[in-house]
């Protein structure tokens, strides 16, 4: 096996065969024979060895190897039974460089070394390897060309992508469906790019498949062109592409970002009409394009619907349905859904809460807007300004000025941005109301602890260390008023 392997070493790298055969440094390699290589780290019990490509030394030793060959060694060098799994010391470069790997077992090696890079968005490893490759004097195929974009669509690094595609160009190599798709795919918020690469495609006398089209509008979507989102669903229409359910759910939040309502409902409409089954993700976009014109009774609609065709709602769905009823005024059907979503065992996040609250906020029910703001940490989530905001709001409509700004301290000295609108609410209350008369014909309820430990502790040494300097400024007579506070 020698010779054979001579010369394929010197029509790879160079030279003549006799030179690799009489180099003593080639010896062992070239009278291996081809086996599985197993570990690259090997220990036993009369001793440790490491080799590559599995050479594990000693009697009972087990391997570990990027191959992952399973079983236990015996002690033999190559180590072809070795014992291992993935991420031994036999990197995948180190496997692919070695002297008896042919042209065709290298190119196999790179594919999978960059596909698994791509897998765990290593886009900078994919590219190393590519680069690797040259300084081998190998030339990348287009199935290396596309794993290497791929790897840097998946990382969302448009410039490297869209680059590696002007190189597989300038290589002489044809891209294909799939290469476009992931050179599509990386643009994520660049429209222009996206419909750039959409019409080069079709020059180059290549059919956009499903996922092309979908990949396009969403990049028009994302970058906020939801005109050109619906026009390019429109063109697609009007040359005979395919087109699934992701380009539909993607041109219906393109409705939904431009509050293009009735544009929504007449694409949902034409989805039933080309049999095309809406899923989740069309049902919530077009649930939030209602939602942002105000359309309740349509959002109503749409949830029975998704029902009727056995889709289960998520929270994205009940946060939206319980904001649309909030913003038309039908509070008691908002807090009916936020209930009901409970009880389905749906954990309600921010957008949830924020929209149950706005609902308190209309009926005046500033208490249950309280619950639900003392509620939220201990299902886990985190208040935000439009929580506070909205609870603020519910406090100071309802007649609960001086709890509202009480809410308004704590929430300053948390470092929670709150909206100039209720800062100033609060003010012209504070001037109008004096010390909170107002809230005398109600009870007050308990206050709500929204600061940690460590900071009402400090807040209630600054309040005393504050009253004890007015009682000895006053002669005693502000102690009583300063601790009414």
């Amino acid at each position: 096996t020698a010779e054979p392997r001579a010369a394929a070493m010197a029509a790879r790298r160079g030279g003549r065969a006799e030179e690799f055969l009489e180099d003593a440094r080639w010896q062992d390699e070239l009278s291996l024979p081809l086996r599985r290589r197993g570990g690259g780290k090997g220990a036993s019990s009369s001793g440790r060895g490491s080799g590559m490509g599995g050479s594990s030394r000693g009697s009972g030793g087990t391997g570990n190897g990027w191959d992952g060959g399973r079983g236990r060694g015996g002690g033999s060098r190559g180590g072809s039974r070795g014992r291992g799994r993935g991420g031994g010391r036999g990197t995948p470069v180190e496997v692919m460089r070695h002297p008896w790997n042919g042209v065709g077992a290298m190119m196999k090696s790179y594919t999978k070394a960059i596909s698994q890079c791509g897998k765990s968005k290593r886009w900078e490893e994919a590219v190393a390897l590519l680069e690797q490759m040259r300084d081998e004097r190998l030339n990348p195929d287009r199935i290396i060309f596309n794993a290497t974009i791929t790897a840097c669509a998946r990382a969302k690094k448009t410039h490297q992508a869209l680059a590696l595609l002007r190189e597989m160009r300038r290589s002489r190599v044809a891209p294909d469906v799939i290469t476009y798709n992931a050179a599509i795919s990386a643009c994520d918020t660049n429209s222009d790019e996206a419909l750039g690469l959409f019409s080069d495609m079709q020059d180059a006398g290549l059919t956009p498949d499903k996922y092309t089209c979908s990949a396009t509008i969403s990049a028009c979507t994302r970058g906020g062109r939801w005109k050109d989102a619906l026009r390019l669903l429109e063109e697609i229409h009007r040359d005979g592409f395919a087109c699934d359910v992701v380009a539909y759910s993607a041109a219906l939040h393109a409705c939904a970002k431009g509050n293009q309502w009735m544009k929504a409902l007449r694409l949902f409409d034409e989805m039933a009409n080309r049999g095309i089954d809406p899923d989740r993700i069309t049902y919530n976009a077009a649930i939030s394009a209602c939602t942002k014109a105000r359309r309740w009774e349509h959002v109503l609609a749409l949830f029975c619907e998704m029902r009727r065709d056995w889709i289960s709602p998520d929270v994205i769905t009940y946060g939206e349905t319980i904001g649309a009823l909030a913003r038309g005024g039908q509070w008691q059907k908002a807090l009916d859904f936020f209930e009901e979503m409970q009880r389905c065992h749906i954990a309600p996040d921010a957008m949830a809460y924020n929209a149950a609250i706005s609902a308190c906020e209309n009926s005046t029910h500033w208490r249950k807007a309280l619950t639900f703001l003392d509620e939220m940490p201990k299902c886990q989530v985190q208040p935000n300004a439009t929580t506070y905001n909205l609870v603020i709001k519910a406090c100071h409509q309802g007649g609960a000025s001086a709890l509202a700004d009480a809410l308004l301290e704590e929430h300053q000295i948390s470092g929670v941005g709150v909206g100039e609108r209720e800062r100033s609410r609060s003010s012209s209350c504070r001037s109008s109301h004096g010390n909170g008369d107002d809230m005398e014909s109600s009870p007050r309820p308990r206050p709500v602890m929204l600061l940690s430990r460590s900071q009402r502790r400090s807040r209630s040494v600054r309040r005393r260390s504050d009253s004890q300097d007015e009682a000895a400024a006053g002669g005693g007579e502000g102690a009583g008023g300063t601790g009414n506070e």
